[in-house]
């Protein structure tokens, strides 16, 4: 997942936590992003199986945590093209 740098020094860690997009699905506990930090804009994870999901993400300083974004559906690489398929 990827974010914009808010340009505050002060944030200390990032952390996310996601759901399954059913609308009755419950969030996660908050996860730390390791070693993240004021300059962090990005993290690499494995959701639990091949499904829908919705994310949030928060950040964090010495004062407490921010406000969480608002939902977001996290985007899927591009499928790899098939051998010998053409782009039309």
């Amino acid at each position: 997942m990827n974010w914009s740098d808010p340009g505050d020094d002060s944030i200390t860690k990032y952390r996310y936590r996601f759901r399954p997009a059913k609308p009755t699905a419950a969030y996660t506990k908050w996860i730390d992003i390791p070693d993240s930090g004021a300059s962090t804009t990005s993290h690499q994870f494995a959701f639990p199986t091949a499904e829908a999901y919705r994310l949030r993400i928060q950040a964090v300083n010495d004062q407490g945590v921010a406000f969480a974004g608002a939902n977001v559906k996290p985007a899927w690489p591009p499928r790899p093209r098939r051998r010998g398929s053409r782009r039309r």
